[in-house]
């Protein structure tokens, strides 16, 4: 038994040198390999205890580079983030905490005035598209309205 152990904490030791994952995302990686069900709990269990798997922690880290360095916003983040075992309330419990902390019109007027060619319908529709929330959209819309 601890020979299976092993290998699954070598096989996530080294799905982790890509990126970090989700609890759901290894579990059906080490089911995908072909481990068993009962050595892959008990394995994840560990990992927990040990922060390792700690989806709160990745969830934080995936919305923050979401919206600072890809610049979505929430709705396709929050699709990504399901697509990764991510509970839909723990999603939106972070994107709150992260838009308290982050002033995502500030942002979004900031990505707009890098723009050259900045026409503000086509704009808006690209942020839309990138899963914005219209009301966030205005905001950065009015900020650049003052700025000119």
């Amino acid at each position: 038994m601890n020979d299976a152990f092993a290998a699954i904490e070598a096989y996530v030791r080294t799905l982790f040198r890509y990126r970090i994952r989700t609890e759901w995302e290894t579990r059906e990686r080490c089911s995908e390999k072909g481990f068993d069900k009962e050595s892959i709990e008990i394995v994840i269990e560990r990992l927990k205890e040990k922060d390792i798997i700690n989806d709160e922690r990745f969830t934080e880290m995936y919305l923050y580079e979401g919206l600072t360095l890809k610049k979505k916003g929430i709705y396709v983040l929050r699709e990504e983030l399901g697509r990764l075992g991510i509970p839909r309330t723990v999603v939106l419990e972070k994107w709150q905490t992260l838009s308290a902390r982050e002033n995502i019109p500030a942002l979004l007027s900031q990505w707009a005035a890098k723009d050259k060619t900045f026409d503000p319908t086509k704009w808006k529709n690209k942020m839309l598209r990138r899963g914005f929330e219209s009301r966030d959209i205005a905001l950065a819309l009015e900020m650049i309205e003052d700025c000119r």
